[in-house]
């Protein structure tokens, strides 16, 4: 019978440890070892393959850092002990467990309870159970989720349809806002944003996401729109944004840049109503605008 030997880790350490239920088993795969290689499928066609070494030994023993004791502890995994010695140097010692990676993979079922505790423990495991935790130097590991991986894939399926729909949306001046936060060019036409903005919301969904919902962007846009529609305009002499047909005033700055002035002010609560305001105001000029065509 496999058995653990943890050198008294915290119990609210080992609580994080999700327990294997009967008949369940868990995979790790190695995240460093791997060689990237040109392989011809099934097509005919040339695919980017990592190609792992056959096998790869993990020593079945670690220090670790338990944050609840705030102290280093050595753990490690054993399947039964041998003594060694003879007399008064006789001993009792622990025969470490095999842990081998094969192929770049490794699955323990719930008979080996040792390891997969030790590997859930363990400072190489991108992973590991323990918060805050550094990985070490040399081969590292992460454990495989199938289905929390599919429910990922099928989120950022969903993301990246969202935000594609999203960014068709959008006018000239937003798609510069969102381009110009995720460092893309500017200088271009509306087209050739949109299609450089699709084509990174194809690769990393999440960050186009993040840049669409940064609030910063849709202000910044409702400005150069509200300049552009002369629907504000500003008067240097009088250091004042004031609305173009009545003459109303905006917002006074008295010394700054009057434009990054305008968007702090709107971007905080005090001017929530003067942002709610200019956007009814551009967008019923916008409404007219489109009713003369």
């Amino acid at each position: 019978m496999e058995i653990s030997e943890y050198n008294q880790i915290s119990d609210d350490l080992r609580k994080l440890i999700e327990p294997l239920k009967r008949g369940e088993s868990a995979t790790y795969r190695l995240t460093n070892a791997g060689v990237k290689q040109m392989a011809v499928d099934s097509a005919g066609n040339e695919v980017p393959v990592t190609k792992f070494p056959p096998s790869v030994n993990l020593t079945a023993e670690a220090t670790i850092f338990d944050p609840h004791l705030r102290a280093d502890v050595e753990i490690m995994a054993k399947q039964g002990t041998k003594t060694v010695g003879q007399g008064r140097n006789r001993e009792v010692v622990p025969v470490l467990a095999e842990i081998e990676f094969r192929d770049g993979l490794l699955t323990v079922t719930d008979k080996q309870v040792g390891i997969y505790e030790f590997l859930e423990l363990h400072p190489a495991n991108k992973t590991c159970v323990i918060p805050g935790h550094q990985s070490l130097t040399g081969y590292k590991f992460e454990r495989v989720q199938p289905a929390k991986d599919a429910k990922n894939e099928a989120k950022t399926v969903e993301q990246s349809i969202a935000v594609m729909s999203t960014l068709a949306t959008y006018d000239y001046e937003t798609l510069k806002g969102v381009a110009k936060r995720l460092k893309l060019p500017t200088n271009t036409d509306r087209d050739s944003m949109f299609t450089s903005l699709v084509k990174l919301a194809q690769q990393d969904s999440d960050r186009v996401f993040r840049a669409l919902a940064d609030e910063a962007v849709q202000v910044e846009a409702l400005i150069a729109n509200a300049e552009q529609e002369k629907v504000i305009e500003w008067e240097a002499a009088e250091r004042r944004y004031v609305y173009t047909e009545t003459r109303q005033r905006v917002l006074e700055i008295p010394s700054g840049n009057h434009q990054e002035e305008l968007l702090s002010y709107l971007l905080d609560n005090q001017g929530q109503t003067t942002r709610r305001q200019l956007q009814r105001v551009y967008d019923e000029k916008l409404a007219k605008k489109n009713k003369k065509k």
